[in-house]
Formats: C-alpha cells, structure tokens, sequence
C-alpha cells in the first residue's frame, strides 16, 4: 500500500509541477510578444515563492484577491452539484446494473452525456420562462456563501442556486452513474462469485462484503473524473445564469486578455482535480483490498 502511496503521490507532484508551468505560460501573455517565453515563466515561477500570482490588467487588484471573493460561490455550486449527483447518480447506477430488465434504461445517461452542459443551460433557461422562475440575471447576483451570516436573503439565493446546480448535479450523475455501471460490470465478471453462492453464502452478503468494495472502488477511481465533469459545467452554468463564481470571472478573463487571473484560476482547477484523483485513488485501493480482506 505504501508503494503504491508513493506512486499517486509522485504522480500529484508531477501534475502539479505541470499545472504550475502551463500557468507560467499562460500568465507570460501578458508580458507581449517581446519578452521571451522561458524569461516569462521563470519570472511568474519566481514570483509564485513569494505567493505573489500577479495583478487583473482590469481592475488592478491581486488575481488573489479577485479569485477569493468568487471562490465560495464556486464552492457553493460545485458542492451542490456534487451532492445532487451522489443522490442521482448511486442509486440509478447500482439499479441498472443490478436490474436486467431496467438496463436498456441505462443507455439515456450515454445521450445525456452526449449533450453539451450549454444545451441543458439553454432548455432550462427556456423552461423558466414558463415557472416563471427567477434567475441570477435577472437581477443582482446574490451574495454568495454558504452560512448565512451577512443577513442576505437565503430564498432567494437559493431559488437562483437552483437551476444552475441542477446542470452541474445532471452532468455529475452522469459520470457517477457510468462509473458505478462500469464497476460492478467488472465485478460482475469475477469468478469468486459462483464459487462462494456453492459454499452457501448468501447473495446479499456475497455483494455486500465482497462486490460492495469493489463497486465503492470503481466509484473512488474515478473521482478526478467526476470532478472535471464538474468543472466543465460549472464554468458553462455560472456563465449563462450569471452566477458570480470564479467560472464565471474564468470565461470573462479569456474573453478580456486578463490572463494573470485566467493563469490562477486555471492553476486552482487544475490542483483541484489533480488532489480528487490523489484521495480518490489512495481510497479506491484501501476499498479494494478491503473487499478480498
């Protein structure tokens, strides 16, 4: 297990020392044309020691700065998204793969994972029309955070949290339910199965403490996954709905040539991929072995 610790561990540093240059490179576009590449990125490597990640060409703030004040909006629709597909995504995937006669259902995730997160912005946005459903763009984005401490109104910041967590939470469940779908195929092909249903143990524990670990693993395995997928459709959500994330500030800083922000807030998403598939994979391998233990 230790080995394999080491293994994922070297693989984060590596990620990591990639995503830290990849934002030197980016972050160097600001400097022009004239100043060299390599000069560019070890200057922005240079300055990274001194925790200093530059400043927004539009407003002259600290790109840290601009990054935290958005970041728990962020938090707050990634973490709700992700809830909504751990409650979707794990009861649908274990019933699809469990179920014969519901598994041609199975094919609709695959659809769904076919339509761009934009297309669900889109129909959800027309749809609200009809709710007469209020959006973040209608209006003042409201004050995000996730304890309501500053005496904001906490309907309405969840009547506008809604629809965009709802295309965050559908994207995720997709990936969810695929990962789980796909595990216990895989564990459905072992051969212990049979043998152990000849001893007479029964199904129910045969899965529970032997398939259960397994599938729990597969699910672990592709958390780095999970999370991109999550990621993506954030960005897509807080931009049409006008949600005030960092994915949102992302999209407006590309747009706008702000690139020491567009260099932070890559570098934040990518560490943050990069840590889920450390964790996810450390946990897969403990559920693993835990499941022939």
């Amino acid at each position: 297990m230790w080995r394999f610790g080491l293994e994922v561990a070297l693989r984060l540093f590596l990620g990591l020392l990639g995503a830290i240059v990849l934002a030197g490179a980016v972050a160097s576009l600001s400097a022009g044309r004239d100043a060299g590449l390599f000069a560019s990125v070890a200057s922005y490597l240079l300055s990274l020691l001194h925790m200093d990640f530059g400043h927004s060409r539009l407003t002259g703030l600290a790109a840290e700065s601009e990054l935290l004040a958005r970041l728990p909006a962020t938090a707050e629709l990634l973490m709700t998204g992700a809830l909504i597909s751990l409650v979707l995504g794990v009861p649908s995937g274990l019933l699809f793969s469990s179920n014969k006669t519901l598994r041609p259902v199975g094919a609709i995730p695959q659809i769904l994972e076919a339509l761009p997160p934009f297309i669900i912005c889109v129909a959800l946005v027309w749809a609200s029309e009809f709710w007469h459903w209020p959006l973040a763009t209608q209006g003042p984005p409201p004050a995000p955070g996730l304890l309501p401490t500053d005496g904001f109104d906490v309907g309405s910041e969840l009547q506008a949290l809604a629809l965009p967590a709802l295309v965050v939470g559908l994207v995720g469940t997709v990936v969810v339910q695929m990962r789980i779908r796909r595990a216990a195929r895989e564990a459905a092909k072992v051969p212990y199965r049979e043998g152990l249903q000849r001893l007479g143990l029964p199904a129910w524990e045969i899965w529970l403490r032997f398939v259960a670990p397994v599938v729990v693993a597969g699910l672990f395995a592709g958390l780095g996954e999970i999370v991109v997928a999550l990621i993506s459709a954030d960005l897509v959500a807080e931009w049409v709905f006008g949600w005030p994330g960092i994915g949102a500030l992302f999209i407006k800083s590309v747009a706008l040539s702000d690139w020491p922000v567009v260099a932070l807030i890559a570098l934040t998403f990518a560490a943050l991929k990069l840590l889920a598939e450390f964790l996810g994979l450390l946990a897969a391998r403990a559920f693993a072995l835990g499941g022939y233990a």
